[in-house]
């Protein structure tokens, strides 16, 4: 009897894994420490952390399972703080006019804290930060920190602002509506000779329209 993993790491808001028992003959859960729930569900082994266990520090137990006199034992390990903060997305830009985002949390962590730089509305909702920020009337891009906290991992997320510099307004682009000359036909150019020895055209601008070929110019 084998199991496809010696040992199992939670995070400080538990969760479940499974894990999968090879075995060539019928076995069962043994014995299963107070802070989890263990069940056979086929081949496999489902291990959840109890939700009304709480921890204040790392806690170690070994769960077992056995078939006839055989008795295999699997390490479970629960952390009692957060190891890890991250953000969806990892940057945020706004431009010059400024606006409002939303930026996902994602961490094992149970109680957040954040903090940010003067200059930024910030708001925490189900580990979602709700972001908003005024107009940049400064000349440059600026740059703002947001903090977020959780027993003793504390991340930082970057919030970029577009300046006047970088604030272009898009061109105008102006619809004429244009009539094709009279004289020349739209050419911009009138036949003026036809060489009798070589046959070669020669022309000239035509200068009802300056050689644009349009009405009017």
């Amino acid at each position: 009897m084998t199991a496809d993993r010696q040992a199992l790491e939670f995070g400080k808001k538990g969760g479940e894994r499974c894990i999968h028992i090879d075995c060539d003959g019928d076995w069962e859960v043994a014995v299963c420490p107070n802070w989890v729930k263990a069940e056979r569900l086929g081949d496999s082994l489902m291990i959840r952390c109890l939700d009304e266990v709480r921890i204040q520090s790392e806690i170690q137990d070994t769960l077992f399972i056995q078939a006839d006199t055989i008795k295999r034992g699997i390490l479970l390990v629960r952390n009692g703080v957060a190891t890890f903060v991250r953000f969806s997305p990892t940057r945020v830009h706004f431009p010059q006019a400024g606006g409002s985002q939303e930026v996902n949390i994602i961490t094992d962590g149970d109680k957040l804290n954040i903090s940010y730089d003067e200059g930024l509305d910030v708001s925490l909702t189900d580990n979602t930060l709700s972001i908003s920020t005024d107009a940049n009337n400064s000349t440059w891009q600026r740059t703002k920190m947001i903090y977020v906290q959780t027993d003793y991992v504390k991340e930082s997320l970057t919030i970029t602002q577009d300046g006047w510099a970088q604030h272009q307004q898009r061109p105008i682009r102006k619809i004429v509506q244009v009539e094709p000359c009279a004289e020349c036909g739209g050419a911009g150019r009138l036949l003026y000779e036809i060489q009798v020895e070589t046959g070669e055209k020669v022309y000239h601008k035509c200068e009802a329209c300056n050689g644009t070929g349009r009405k009017g110019n």
